[in-house]
């Protein structure tokens, strides 16, 4: 389990908030943690944003296509996108940095964030170098699926 400034806050819960929050908010749609397990899902692109500091970590939201094309047709309000151009690039940098800033103000007063970067395509490995605990949540929303994985480093 992630090391919080107040230990009493339970992070899937919290998490499941914030996105549910975002979510309503943003994209005027839901989502909610997915029933299914989705071990060893591979989704074709991924968004990380690192924090430093006083905490050390990884947020990592993984997601398919059709969320990524909804979310930057939704955020960006363009056309739907037919492949990961700027617009998708830059909406799902943004839905994660509103993710990470709600769960920021929990982690030790000294951590900052970077920003946010986006991989996308086939076959393609995240390691977070040093990484000892991580919690991952499955999510659903009508426009697909996703899972968002806090990472900490010891």
């Amino acid at each position: 389990m992630m090391t919080v400034a107040d230990p009493s806050i339970d992070l899937k819960e919290l998490s499941t908030t914030v996105v549910g929050d975002v979510f309503a908010t943003m994209l005027q749609s839901e989502a909610s943690p997915s029933q299914e397990p989705d071990e060893g899902t591979r989704y074709p692109v991924a968004v990380s944003i690192y924090f430093a500091g006083d905490w050390r970590g990884t947020l990592l939201v993984e997601l398919d296509y059709e969320l990524a094309f909804t979310i930057a047709q939704r955020l960006e309000d363009v056309p739907r996108p037919e492949s990961v151009d700027d617009y998708v690039r830059d909406a799902l940098g943004e839905l994660t940095n509103m993710f990470a800033g709600n769960l920021k103000p929990l982690l030790p007063e000294g951590t900052v964030m970077a920003m946010p970067s986006v991989t996308h395509g086939g076959e393609f490995t995240i390691s977070v170098v040093g990484a000892k605990t991580s919690s991952s949540i499955p999510f659903d929303s009508p426009h697909g699926s996703f899972r968002l994985t806090l990472v900490e480093v010891k």
